[in-house]
């Protein structure tokens, strides 16, 4: 037994052989529940769970078996996360022996959670007791406590590996805590805290870095400053090692998502912190076990995470004795009051589910509270009855979940959809030998991996004023015109067919073939050399990584104008304003960062009565409006129609630059110039 294992064990006093007994009965129990879930979802429902982002890893899995190299170049990386030692490692093998298919996936994650499950036990080895004690807190922070545990831990493995991760981290710190640790644990923290970090540094200091330099703030007993100070910067040293790697090397090699996601936080206002706080116990229904509504069935699972908290907060309160236990313990629970913070008062929380980023710090606590439980076996008689009614809740709980996944499916769950259909629509688009198109993100990655990587569908949104390249854990040869083939196909599900009809119509026209697939799915079919193709430049880069001076002429897709062309229409490269009353142009919906800019509009005049208008806006917002009689406006070719100062206080999303014309007023615009102050 390892020494912080035998500080935790004599720690802890055994419990009387009774009460023992009734938690080796939980934890069979449990293991029990766990076994079905597990073989449930993999042999018999995987195919209905399986989803875009689950597609991802034996995406990525492919393209390091083919390019060679464990940093994959060619690929749009979302929210800043760089895939280094992550999910796909286990793609790799078995897409290497199976090819890009579904079976190489359902093969990666069954792989992935087994050896999880592997690295957990040895990590509560260490931290706290050994034989079956670790096995019981092991499974209980793998076990599916909800159907979203499934989705995320399960299917697309990411958070359980997550969780896994730290785990295994705060596990090696925890030697660091000697007076005179070894060597080699040292090394193999800062090596792990390092590629941890790697992959998104301010995650990983928000998750990891912090909580352990903030655990030596904890007021413990006989942990002297100076060896505070020296676990500090263990952790500090591999964070910053793998910053100056991520900043230095990746920013500059690697391709990034156009699209801000949630590298672009942004504190909310009280309304919105609210609504935080409102979507927030949602999710944690969500995932706790029970519907994302209220009401019955969400009772013994929030009574469940409730007593795993009580279990963990009343061990970390009642000594200030340093051991490796209550280490991890301190840890855990500052690392979920970092993590939940932001969430409150930011923009992290699009809808309930969000609160699966909580996953994370939530899933150790009931490895903890399994083993707290445990301990208090021996206690008075009331903890000693609650610890046996919380133990003996866990599989319950995890029974209900089974029964709850029994017979689901992702169909219509909202952006993790999946229906029966896909498989027919990746073997039509296969059948007519069409391997390249587009399709709304949550289709896009799943029908490529359904086809078994036969036909590449890239994402794309669908608006009125075009397609929208989605350029997010995606290939990029995706949105590179040089690689498509001669023939290329839109697909649309029968609920954004319509929608999808007017985008294309907006930057294809219309297509040469059209055909519906499954449960109505129609697929349009373009000849490549018929349409054009700038349309796929877009998105701007825009947030962090707006690039100033911006010149836009006013032919660019992301400028949009009404569809009717009755208020303004293209004559060579310039707009020109017909004298209809309306918005000649409006776009391009840029996430700007805080700051002082001046806008320009390029253009001429044209001789009319009337007003031509200009503003810049995002939402209600107004930050500039300026208009000028159509008689003022210059008439030489490529003037400066009018220009204007602005301020933006925070960073701000969907800020457009529009221009107007009333009472007849006509102007020809040529371009939309943005620069800072």
């Amino acid at each position: 037994m390892s020494e912080g294992a035998k500080a935790s064990a004599n720690e802890a006093p055994r419990g009387s052989p009774r009460n023992l007994y009734a938690a080796k009965v939980a934890f069979a129990l449990l293991a029990v529940a766990f076994a079905i879930n597990a073989y449930y979802v993999y042999a018999v429902r995987f195919a209905h769970f399986i989803h875009a982002d689950a597609a991802v890893t034996a995406l990525l899995g492919a393209k390091v078996v083919h390019s060679g190299s464990p940093v994959v170049r060619d690929w749009y990386y979302a929210n800043g996360d760089v895939w280094v030692f992550a999910p796909h490692i286990f793609a790799v093998p078995t897409v290497a022996l199976f090819g890009l298919c579904p079976q190489s996936l359902l093969a990666a994650v069954v792989l992935g959670l087994g050896l999880e499950l592997a690295a957990l036990v040895w990590a509560y080895r260490r931290l706290a007791q050994g034989g079956w004690v670790a096995w019981f807190a092991a499974i209980a922070t793998l076990a599916a406590w909800s159907r979203a545990h499934v989705l995320f831990v399960y299917v697309e493995l990411a958070y359980g590996f997550v969780s896994t991760m730290y785990i295994l981290l705060f596990a090696l710190f925890a030697p660091l805590l000697a007076e005179k640790p070894r060597r080699w644990a040292g090394a193999f923290a800062i090596a792990l805290m390092f590629v941890i970090s790697l992959q998104n540094p301010m995650r990983a200091f928000i998750f990891v870095a912090a909580p352990l330099m903030g655990c030596c703030l904890w007021p413990w007993n006989g942990f002297p400053w100076k060896a505070r100070v020296r676990f500090s910067l263990h952790a500090i040293g591999g964070w910053a090692l793998a910053l100056f790697v991520y900043r230095m090397v990746f920013t500059r090699l690697l391709s990034f998502s156009p699209q801000a996601g949630h590298v672009e936080f942004v504190i909310k206002d009280a309304a919105g912190i609210w609504e935080n706080v409102k979507m927030l116990g949602q999710g944690l229904v969500a995932i706790t076990g029970g519907p994302d509504e209220y009401g019955l069935s969400m009772v013994p699972g929030l009574v469940l995470l409730a007593g795993a908290i009580a279990f963990v907060l009343a061990f970390a309160f009642r000594s200030r004795q340093l051991t490796p236990m209550r280490f991890f313990t301190i840890v855990v629970l500052a690392q979920g009051a970092l993590v939940i913070a932001p969430m409150l008062l930011g923009n992290l929380m699009l809808n309930p589910l969000s609160a699966r980023y909580l996953l994370p710090a939530f899933l150790p606590i009931f490895g903890i509270a399994t083993i707290c439980a445990k301990d208090t076996l021996s206690s008075a008689r009331w903890p000693r009855f609650l610890a046996l009614g919380w133990l003996a809740l866990m599989p319950a709980v995890a029974t209900l979940v089974f029964f709850r996944t029994f017979g689901a499916s992702l169909e219509r769950n909202g952006q993790w959809a999946n229906r029966e259909a896909h498989v027919d629509v990746a073997n039509a688009l296969v059948a007519h030998d069409l391997k390249h198109g587009f399709a709304t993100y949550w289709n896009a990655n799943l029908l490529t991996l359904l086809s078994s990587g036969k036909t590449k569908t890239c994402g794309v949104s669908f608006g009125g004023a075009g397609l929208m390249p989605r350029k997010w854990v995606t290939d990029t040869e995706c949105y590179d015109a040089s690689t498509l083939p001669p023939r290329f196909y839109v697909l649309s599900a029968p609920e954004e067919r319509e929608q999808a009809r007017r985008s294309m119509t907006a930057s294809l026209h219309e297509p040469t073939e059209r055909f519906l697939v499954g449960d109505g799915f129609e697929v349009s079919v373009f000849e490549t050399k018929d349409v054009r193709m700038d349309w796929l430049l877009l998105p701007l880069p825009d947030g962090n990584d707006l690039r100033l001076p911006l010149r836009l002429p006013v032919t660019h897709p992301q400028l949009q104008r009404d569809a009717s062309h009755s208020i303004s229409v293209m004559e060579g490269n310039e707009l020109v304003a017909t004298g209809d009353g309306g918005t000649v142009v409006y776009g391009p919906y840029l996430h700007m960062p805080a700051g002082d800019y001046r806008v320009r509009w390029i253009g001429r005049g044209i001789a009319s009565e009337g007003q031509i208008a200009f503003d810049v806006v995002s939402g209600p917002a107004t930050f500039a409006h300026q208009g000028f009689p159509a008689t003022e406006l210059p008439r030489e070719h490529d003037a400066e129609l009018a220009h204007f100062d602005f301020t933006i206080d925070k960073p701000t999303a969907g800020v457009e630059f529009r221009v107007f014309s009333g009472g007849g007023g006509r102007v020809a615009l040529t371009a939309l110039a943005l620069e800072r102050r």
